[in-house]
């Protein structure tokens, strides 16, 4: 998208203008061009044009300067605003990062990074109990039933604490702040540099139908999150903790959810072309109706996945655990991708349904016993 302010356009107009004075031969003309030149000579005329024009030039680099320098000092107030007692007055703060950083690609950075800041600052997943974090889990398979029991007296404890938590008023601003983020013009990033949103904890925050890009949520606490429809192209969710969270007809591709812990994760209709779950816990996920061509599940746990019609032609499934998965229905799956020499291949059981296989035949390659 171009992005013209009104001093782009005056220097551009600026140019035009000592172009046409300064033409070799007689600058033509029309209407009152032709009446004003015959007024008073060509030569006068070049200069009028040029005079017109380094005054366009001037007056622009003076604005723009004038412009960045008056912006650059509102943002400031607004960081300083950033630190108050007042919610509403850091409320107001975000709003006005926000509009500064679409003004300016200079300042746009600056914005961006302060807000990403001050959400890391503000809600740190360390605030929360390691139980939530770091839940005890086995790489592949079902979770161990006395993990189980053990986990469940803590479960309303768990979603009472979720359920209260963004009703804080931390939790209002950090999550409007993730929104701005979610808001900013794309175009004014930087490609080689990320917006830093790991280690935070967000659960339930919804960030449907934006244009997320380039963030790293690595380490966060996103359980219970939103991302329907979202573009989340190149999105770092490494070592992430996504139970139960919902990215419904999102744009992941090329992103990364190496190790998250995702349970019951929701990726129907998503575009997964290219995302790597690398090591990722994917314990009753739902796949349905997406596209995760060439998409990486090496040594990922996807026991009991539900893959519905997904396309997984090109994906990786090498030391993955699909006991229990359900694949019946899944497009471009090939046997190679499943059954590997050397011990490569993925783990299979009497419960796994895949588009070609029968109990019969697993039990004949020694797959299931």
């Amino acid at each position: 998208m171009l992005w013209l302010t009104l001093e782009w356009v005056a220097g551009i107009v600026g140019l035009m203008f000592i172009s046409y004075g300064l033409l070799p031969s007689d600058p033509g003309g029309a209407g009152i061009i032709k009446i004003v030149k015959e007024l008073i000579g060509v030569d006068a005329f070049r200069v009028l044009f040029v005079s017109c024009g380094l005054l366009l030039i001037g007056g622009s680099v003076y604005r723009n300067f004038y412009s960045h320098s008056a912006l650059k000092a509102e943002l400031r107030t607004a960081l300083d605003d950033l630190n108050s007692d007042n919610v509403h007055v850091r409320l107001y703060a975000i709003e006005e990062i926000l509009s500064i950083s679409r003004k300016s690609r200079r300042l746009h950075p600056r914005a961006m990074q302060a807000l990403a800041s001050y959400v890391r600052s503000r809600f740190p997943v360390q605030q929360i109990s390691g139980r939530v974090v770091s839940v005890s889990r086995r790489r592949f398979g079902r979770p161990q039933a006395d993990t189980r029991h053990e986990r469940e007296p803590d479960k309303h404890k768990f979603a009472q604490e979720l359920h209260n938590r963004p009703r804080s008023e931390a939790a209002i601003d950090a999550k409007e702040a993730v929104c701005a983020i979610a808001k900013r013009r794309r175009f004014f990033d930087d490609p080689r540099v990320w917006i830093d949103l790991s280690e935070t904890f967000l659960p339930s925050i919804s960030l449907k139908g934006f244009k997320i890009g380039q963030v790293s949520f690595a380490g966060a606490f996103l359980s219970y999150a939103r991302f329907d429809k979202s573009d989340l192209r190149s999105a770092g969710f490494d070592g992430a903790t996504l139970n139960d969270a919902s990215f419904e007809s999102a744009d992941l591709r090329n992103a990364s959810f190496f190790g998250c812990l995702a349970h019951r994760i929701y990726l129907d209709g998503a575009d997964l072309r290219d995302a790597s779950f690398f090591g990722a816990d994917l314990y009753d996920a739902c796949i349905q109706k997406a596209d995760a061509r060439r998409a990486s599940f090496f040594a990922a746990n996807l026991w009991r996945l539900d893959g519905g019609t997904t396309n997984f032609a090109g994906a990786d499934f090498d030391s993955s655990n699909l006991e229990g998965a359900n694949l019946l229905h899944a497009k471009g799956l090939k046997k190679a991708q499943i059954f590997r020499e050397h011990g490569f291949g993925a783990k299979v059981d009497k419960n796994t349904r895949l588009p070609w296989s029968t109990d019969k035949e697993l039990r004949a390659s020694g797959l299931i016993h």
